[in-house]
């Protein structure tokens, strides 16, 4: 009788701190089934409750909690790893909607997908985890391209699942439908597969109206096959408060890595890692206006002026690119911020091209050249004027100002004038300062160029800009 009542007491003692809800009512006064075993013992169903919960202290809820082991020897009701279940399915059906239950799946266990909705999370609330690191996590391999894993039903939580192409143009490895929301997909892996012409052609496709996904801390890689289109795809409808969170994505995708062509609303894309091999495609692109944040971003393709494309997302900061190997990053510029930069060679003619402005019109926030070569003897004038697109009035930025025999390292800076007078600052004369003040110069759509006097002389200026955009389709390009 001693050892019953420490019994009680311990358990009594565990509770608070696990702060669970009861699955079992031990409202009644203790009777002689208790700690017997039997199927009457209350006491015993609920040390075996506490225990489930001790043993998933960190995912304390109010649910049941159930064992998913695909190499199980004994397959059983589901409620511990000895008698697990040998199919996410099983224990899917066994679980109550929105009461926080919770699934687990063994280490090494492996799934072959070969149909539509294989694997279909169609209970509301679910949490289903894997457990394993590296090669022993769960898995998923695709037999068939039409294979799926399906969000079926509004806030499911699936961790810690790899998931591997096992042929050509896979359809997509996961589906989150319209009636998924508020679901969650963390620290997955997306492998190379084994094959270098197998790859998933959307490894996560987002539909219409499914809002709220948060997709956080996944590994992709597709750098092998070309027959990938995008990692995340949201070009279905809109969706609204997608969440994308610190994932790595390296590959080869023929669109944007993550890729929206439509009008989302309250977004959010922040310390992701994404790589496109893919020539001449986005590593992030968001087509449409669509709106959010992104920050703290690190983005590589072979182009800088391709590499993004925000839509009209907020420009949280600290977004990075890499266009070229073994080059340090660039900080991407901002919305209300940018920089460009071209070489001009005096003797390549005298009007040589600067920057294109398409799209519509820039402000001009500074505008530099340094002399990286001396320039000779021979008696030149410089001024930088705007050749107007159609629709647009060709105008001079700068007076004509007479350059000839700069030393390497002289700047050019401009007045606050109308025109502005292009200034020569040589040595410590003037430090770097720009002398543009105020609103900036106003620039329509065009090419900003250098206008020379002659085109027979020695040297080279590097000119540099700072501007911002008017309207969302600018793109200002270095010639």
């Amino acid at each position: 009788m001693k050892r019953v009542f420490f019994l009680i007491m311990a358990v009594l003692m565990v509770l608070p701190a696990l702060a669970y809800g009861q699955g079992t009512n031990i409202n009644s006064r203790p009777t002689a089934d208790w700690w017997t075993g039997n199927g009457r013992d209350v006491a015993w169903s609920w040390a075996k409750a506490i225990d489930r919960q001790i043993a998933n202290s960190n995912q304390v809820g109010t649910g049941s909690i159930f064992y998913v082991d695909a190499d199980v020897t004994n397959e059983g009701d589901g409620s511990s790893w000895s008698n697990a279940h040998d199919t996410i399915e099983e224990c899917i059906a066994l679980c109550t909607a929105n009461n926080g239950d919770i699934i687990y799946v063994a280490p090494g266990s492996s799934y072959a997908l070969s149909g539509a909705d294989a694997v279909d999370l169609d209970v509301a609330g679910v949490r289903v985890i894997g457990i394993g690191n590296g090669a022993d996590m769960p898995k998923f391999t695709y037999a068939t391209t039409t294979g799926e894993l399906v969000f079926g039903a509004a806030s499911v939580w699936l961790e810690n699942f790899r998931f591997v192409a096992g042929v050509s143009s896979v359809t997509h490895a996961i589906d989150v439908e319209a009636a998924a929301d508020d679901c969650a997909i963390v620290a997955c892996v997306f492998t190379e597969p084994t094959t270098s012409s197998w790859e998933f052609a959307r490894a996560i496709t987002l539909a219409s109206g499914a809002d709220r996904t948060l997709i956080a801390y996944n590994t992709a890689y597709s750098a092998d096959a070309v027959g990938a289109t995008n990692w995340l795809d949201m070009d279905a409808g809109v969706n609204n408060g997608t969440m994308i969170v610190g994932n790595y994505v390296y590959g080869e995708f023929a669109e944007g890595a993550i890729h929206s062509d439509q009008v989302d609303l309250e977004t959010m894309l922040a310390g992701n890692y994404v790589t496109n091999l893919t020539a001449g495609q986005h590593a992030i692109e968001f087509s449409a206006a669509a709106t959010g944040v992104w920050s703290d971003n690190r983005l590589y393709s072979n182009a800088f002026a391709t590499m993004y494309d925000p839509g009209s997302l907020k420009d949280g900061g600290g977004n990075w690119g890499v266009s070229l190997i073994d080059n340090r990053a660039l900080q991407i510029p901002g919305n209300n911020e940018a920089v460009n930069k071209t070489v001009s060679k005096l003797a390549t003619g005298t009007d040589d091209d600067l920057f294109d402005v398409d799209g519509g019109p820039i402000v001009i926030k500074a505008f530099w050249g340094l002399v990286t070569t001396s320039i000779g003897a021979t008696t030149t004038t410089c001024e930088i004027v705007f050749d107007a697109d159609s629709g647009w009035t060709d105008y001079d930025f700068s007076t004509d100002v007479t350059i000839t025999s700069d030393a390497a390292g002289t700047r050019y800076t401009f007045t606050n004038v109308a025109e502005g007078v292009l200034t020569p600052m040589e040595g410590a004369d003037g430090g770097a300062s720009n002398l543009m003040s105020g609103g900036g110069w106003l620039c329509g759509e065009g090419m900003i160029e250098q206008n020379l006097s002659t085109t027979d002389n020695d040297g080279a200026i590097t000119w540099y800009m700072t501007y911002f955009t008017l309207d969302e389709d600018t793109v200002v390009t270095a010639q």
